[in-house]
């Protein structure tokens, strides 16, 4: 281990491969509940909890979009600095992230084998499920094609 960080309450250990990736801006950016928005000022919901997710996502009257993602993975980065562009492109929806090494639980019982998986639930169901990075005009384009507009 060369550094220690904190994501979200937790030190990680970082060796030097992650470091550089970290420094190169590849990994995931610290994620925290309400510093987290669309460019439109819309915001992301940090979901920290299992009851959360349910309240907030299957829950919810709207469509929403949950990236499962990993502080870790450099694709989640990717993906993460893309999210505000998305919310702001697609007002129909609702958007909100999942830190998969917080609630593993949550990302197993929705089958997130891979980081990231992006899944667009309508009625607090599943509708759609993308794993891996893409631009921003992707990630729209795939929400319109699974009815989100």
């Amino acid at each position: 281990m060369i550094a220690r960080m904190t994501v979200g309450r937790t030190w990680v250990g970082l060796g030097a491969g992650a470091l550089l990736m970290l420094a190169a801006g590849c990994l995931a950016p610290p994620i925290s509940e309400g510093s987290f928005q669309g460019a439109d000022g819309r915001p992301v919901k940090v979901i920290g909890t299992v009851a959360q997710f349910d309240a907030g996502v299957l829950g919810a009257a709207r469509p929403q979009v949950v990236v499962f993602y990993s502080p870790s993975c450099p694709h989640c980065g990717g993906v993460i600095r893309k999210l505000p562009e998305v919310v702001a492109m697609n007002p129909a929806a609702d958007f909100s992230v999942v830190n998969v090494y917080q609630l593993p639980d949550l990302g197993a019982r929705h089958e997130v084998t891979g980081v990231p998986t992006t899944i667009c639930f309508r009625g607090g169901r599943e509708a759609a499920r993308v794993t891996g990075n893409r631009s921003a005009e992707s990630f729209s384009k795939w929400l319109v094609k699974h009815g989100v507009r």
